[in-house]
């Protein structure tokens, strides 16, 4: 015999549930869209997802603040224009400049978005060191090694 599975709980405000996360996955969506290439090179990945993934669980609450008045005052995602998005996350960024992550990768600092997104934030290749790889790179037996 089994037992009746309990219900699930609301976890969201009752109007919110079906209207709003739609509205703000799709703006979220295009804004990471807008920024993908930097975004593949800021993040990284998720353990079954991609950078893309990453950003947006990573700052899914704060960019759901910074559409917030967008939400209100249109009420169609697709009647708002990449220039809106941007506006809106830059002007919620300025003021909130620990809210949204810019740079989350391993072997880096962590840099929050603190105005307009800017391609000059991207993290920079870490060098590679002569020396710490078992050699110079360069093909060559560097005689420091010895046989038997």
């Amino acid at each position: 015999m089994s037992e009746k599975v309990a219900e699930r709980p609301i976890t969201r405000a009752p109007g919110e549930a079906m209207s709003r996360y739609p509205y703000m996955f799709a703006l979220i969506n295009r804004y990471a869209n807008i920024h993908k290439a930097d975004i593949g090179v800021s993040f990284d990945k998720t353990k079954y997802g991609s950078e893309r993934n990453n950003f947006f669980k990573s700052n899914y609450s704060a960019l759901c603040e910074a559409f917030a008045d967008l939400y209100s005052s249109t009420p169609d995602p697709d009647q708002v224009t990449d220039t809106e998005i941007e506006a809106a996350v830059t002007t919620y960024a300025t003021t909130n400049t620990s809210a949204i992550y810019r740079v989350k990768k391993s072997g880096y600092d962590v840099v929050y978005l603190s105005g307009e997104w800017s391609t000059d934030d991207n993290p920079e290749p870490i060098p590679s060191t002569p020396g710490t790889g078992g050699g110079s790179g360069t093909g060559e037996d560097d005689g420091d090694h010895q046989l038997g």
